[in-house]
């Protein structure tokens, strides 16, 4: 058996523009990220590391946006994936 709780969140008007800001930055550097790795596989070539990637994203406005650790995280996640 397993337990599920819901919960009702009621942010404020700036609180909503700042979670949708964040959600666009993460599908930004994910889409980016997973187009990058996309064309490297397409023509042959070798798919950047976790590393390259974090290089080449890092001065990017999604991703200071988003801040290091949530940006790192989600390039390790689009890794697993």
């Amino acid at each position: 058996m397993q337990r599920t709780n819901t919960i009702l969140l009621t942010p404020t008007e700036a609180q909503e523009q700042e979670l949708h800001a964040l959600a666009d930055a993460s599908a930004r550097i994910w889409n980016m990220a997973n187009y990058q790795r996309r064309q490297a596989y397409f023509t042959g070539g070798r798919v950047a590391a976790y590393e390259n990637q974090w290089r080449t994203f890092k001065d990017t406005e999604p991703f200071t946006r988003l801040g290091t650790c949530k940006g790192q995280a989600l390039l390790l996640k689009l890794r697993e994936a």
